[in-house]
Order: C-alpha cells, then structure tokens, then sequence
C-alpha cells in the first residue's frame, strides 16, 4: 500500500511483490548448511535494492513529525531533535514525547520494530 501511495505503477508492485515474497533462505556457518526455509516476506539480507527500498517504505515517517522537530534518517537510523530557550523546555519535552509516541503507533502500524534499548535521548543546553 505504500508504495502504490507513492505512485508506483501496477507492474513495478507486482515485480516487488515476486521479490519480496516466497524465498527459500539457508544459514551456513564454514562448511555446514542448515536445510531450506520458506520465507514468506522480507528483504534479502545484503541486497543491493534493500537500502533503496527500506528508504522508499519509511519515506512517510515525516508525516507524523510535526514541524517543531527536525528528522534525520540515514537507512535505518532515525534522529530527533529541537531546540527552544530555557523557559519552553518542558513543553518541548512533552512535545518530544508525543512525537515518539506518533513514530512508535507509526512503527505498528508499518509493521516495522522499534528497539528500544536503542532509543536515547540528550539534552544540550547552554550556560
């Protein structure tokens, strides 16, 4: 469904679609091979179109972003950050915290995991 809302053609999702799905996959470790497994979807680990279409699949993140935070995204990495004078700290954490509770609700509903062991949070300020 993303993809279509990002204009797509019919042919091209089909063509995905027949990528993404219906993989046999195996583990080697030296010489041993464990027997095949259906996967039913997902990106081939080190595909050279993974990156592009993970990029592609959360390009709607900045959606839910309101426009008092900045987004930095490099592959799968997600920044946050804002900046305010000392007196609106405390809305902008409120704020910080509703944003991280829209990417969270985004994050199900794209059926994509976030870690949370991961997620940190800093506060920079002056003297």
């Amino acid at each position: 469904m993303k993809f279509y809302k990002l204009g797509f053609s019919k042919p091209f999702l089909k063509w995905l679609l027949s990528y993404l799905s219906g993989r046999s996959q195996f583990v080697q470790i030296d010489d041993r091979k464990s027997s095949y497994q259906l996967s039913q979807y997902g990106i081939p680990q080190g595909s050279i179109l993974g990156r592009m279409i993970f990029n592609l699949y959360v390009s709607d993140l900045h959606e839910v972003i309101p426009p008092s935070m900045e987004c930095v995204q490099y592959v799968d990495d997600t920044s946050l950050y804002s900046h305010s004078n000392v007196k609106e700290l405390d809305s902008r954490a409120v704020d910080m915290n509703e944003t991280l509770a829209s990417i969270t609700n985004w994050s199900q509903d794209s059926n994509l995991a976030l870690n949370p062991a991961k997620i940190k949070c800093m506060l920079f300020s002056t003297p």
